[in-house]
Order: structure tokens, then sequence, then C-alpha cells
């Protein structure tokens, strides 16, 4: 079932449902490399530092997908509650506990806007898939009715946005244009994907998407406007997604196929704990004077047991909401 030939023979929707979790740890652990500081110099780690940034595509889109299905099973209000149980507890208790830590000498570039703070929403990611989450079912609506022109619109508004003098407009409004317009286009595609399954087999994704990914590095060099990148980059994320299956295929077979599965659960928990402990282990003169590779273990290892610890008080208090 995980041969190079089953990969390219399961539908892509069938593929992405089967190693979603696993997927995920993949990009977990690109955007981990992507924000390591630990190596530099290093012509392997700093091609992560190049595009391992697109990890969070990959996020957007299983994301997509999986709304996508909630909502063809849920009412809108149980939709609303179960993001809720499943964001929040996680985002406040690693928030507060990032503001607590940051009276006692550690640092990270945080806001000073102690709600913002609180509740992580000072980092990019989790400001914009609360307002996708929460655009979700308007998207879903208008997916079923218009189909594919709902993600051409997306694109031309995400590329349309790249030309507003966003940095000029106040904070929030600045953060927003920054960020959300230009993922948005993935995570419709996730949607998009989940409703109207794609009729190219895998062999074309993986080809498709290799071209675009290509082209899309070039931009990335050429320092191209980044929403043009990312709209581009939005269609490649399948072939990202398979790639990832093939990749679990491989560590499945030495049996450590369970490593990504590990990073895909917490994932979440991983994304918010991982940049503070890396930032902090990284200067804090405590560490100077151990190796770059130990270093990074450990800060990787504080990282996951944290995300862990996180996972199941944030499941304790869901339970109780719920």
């Amino acid at each position: 079932m995980n041969s190079k030939h089953s990969i390219l023979d399961i539908p892509f929707n069938q593929l992405l449902s089967r190693d979603r979790m696993a997927i995920m740890g993949c990009a977990m652990l690109v955007i981990m490399l992507f924000h390591q500081e630990f190596f530099r110099g290093n012509l392997l780690v700093d091609a992560f530092h190049l595009c391992g940034f697109w990890g969070v595509d990959i996020f957007l889109l299983i994301s997509g997908f999986g709304l996508a299905h909630s909502l063809r099973k849920h009412s809108i209000t149980t939709y609303y509650r179960n993001r809720f149980v499943r964001l929040l507890p996680s985002c406040v208790l690693v928030g507060s506990a990032k503001l607590a830590l940051s009276h006692l000498g550690f640092t990270e570039l945080t806001s000073n806007n102690v709600l913002l703070q609180v509740t992580s929403l000072y980092m990019w990611y989790i400001f914009a898939i609360v307002i996708y989450y929460l655009l979700a079912p308007f998207i879903f609506r208008a997916l079923n009715r218009f189909g594919i022109w709902v993600l051409v619109a997306t694109c031309v508004v995400a590329f349309a946005c790249t030309f507003l003098p966003y940095s000029h407009y106040p904070g929030p409004i600045s953060f927003f244009f920054k960020w959300v317009p230009g993922r948005l286009p993935v995570f419709v595609l996730g949607m998009y994907m989940a409703i109207h399954p794609l009729c190219l087999s895998n062999k074309q994704l993986l080809v498709g998407g290799g071209i675009l990914f290509v082209t899309c590095l070039i931009l990335r060099v050429a320092h191209i406007r980044t929403h043009l990148n990312l709209t581009l980059l939005a269609l490649a994320v399948p072939a990202m997604c398979i790639a990832g299956s093939y990749v679990k295929a491989t560590l499945d077979r030495v049996r450590c196929g369970s490593v990504l599965e590990f990073l895909g659960k917490y994932s979440l928990e991983i994304y918010l704990w991982h940049g503070f402990i890396f930032a902090n282990m990284h200067k804090n003169a405590m560490f100077a004077g151990i190796p770059a590779a130990l270093n990074m273990a450990l800060a990787v290892a504080v990282s996951l047991t944290l995300a862990y610890v996180t996972h199941w008080l944030a499941g304790k208090i869901g339970q109780l909401v719920k």
C-alpha cells in the first residue's frame, strides 16, 4: 500500500485523507528547520530558509480540505464550537505561559497588546487561520454554487492585494493585508478539492507542481511580489503533499513513520512553542558553550515536550467546554 506504484494510483483525495497526519508532520519539520538559527552556512539547512516557509501552505490546504468535510457533516454551530475548542485553549495556554516567562527574562518578538499576546494572535498564522475559520462556511457555500470561479477570484484578489500600500495603514489593518490575502488561495484550494475532487492523476500533479515550485523558487530569489509567488505556490501544494506521502512510505520501511504522525498530531502546539524555545536557547548565554547540534536537539526536545503537555491540558479544557 505504501509502494511507489500505489501512491501514484490512489486518488489524491484518498491519499490526503490516508496520510494527512504524516504530511502535516513533514510540514512541521520543514517549518522548524526554517525557523532554526543554530546552523548557518550549511547549504542543506539554508535551503529551508529560502523555501521552508511554504510548509505552512501544506497546513492551510489540509485545513481547508478538512473543514469542507466538517461543514458537510455538521451544522455551522457545531462547526464553530469544534474550531473554538481545538484552537483557543492551546493558544491561550501557550500565550499566557510566554507572557509570564517574558517577565522572567525570556524573550521573543511579541506584541505589546496583552490580548493579542495571551491569545497568540500576534503570530501571523494564528491570526490568519482564525479569519479563515470564520470565513469557511461562506466560502463553502460559494464553492458549492460557483465552483472553480471562487478559487480564481480568490487568486485574483490575493494578487491585487500585492499592490496595496498596506505598510501605511494602521497596525491591525497592515497586519491583515500583509498575511491574510496571500495565503487564502491555498486554503480555498483545499476546500475546493474536497468538494470537487481533482481530475488530474498524482503523476500529473507531481510534474505540474514541480514546475510551479521551481518557478516560485526563481521568483523568491528574484524578490518578485510575494503574493504572486504564493498564488502560484498554492497550485503546487498538492504535489508537496504527494511528496510527503513518499516520505512517510520511506520512513515506514524503517519503522520511523510514527515520528511524522507525532509531529502532525501535535503540530498546532509545536508551532506555538518552537519559535519561542528556539530563540531563547539560541541566544541564552547559558547554552553558548553547547555544540550547535546538541543545542538544537535540546531545543526540539523541549518544544515537543511542551507541545505534548499543552495538547493534553487543552484537551481536558476542551472536554469541560463541550
